[in-house]
């Protein structure tokens, strides 16, 4: 129910008919969907990182050649 019913809400967000309460309901619904999403698919943020400091690496070596 949760997640059909959060979509429900964001639909009614983006027509700009939501009530008051209903965006209320759906704060929570995000709120319980993002530590969900947190929980069970995590974003890959170390792998990130790491390539992030691969391509400054790479950039700096390649600044210094020129």
């Amino acid at each position: 129910m949760g997640n059909q019913r959060r979509h429900e809400l964001i639909d009614k967000q983006i027509e700009e008919t939501i009530t008051l309460e209903e965006a209320v309901e759906l704060a929570d619904l995000q709120s319980t969907f993002s530590r969900w999403l947190d929980a069970n698919a995590p974003l890959p943020l170390e792998y990130v990182r790491k390539l992030h400091d691969q391509l400054v690496e790479k950039s700096l070596a390649t600044d210094h050649r020129e």
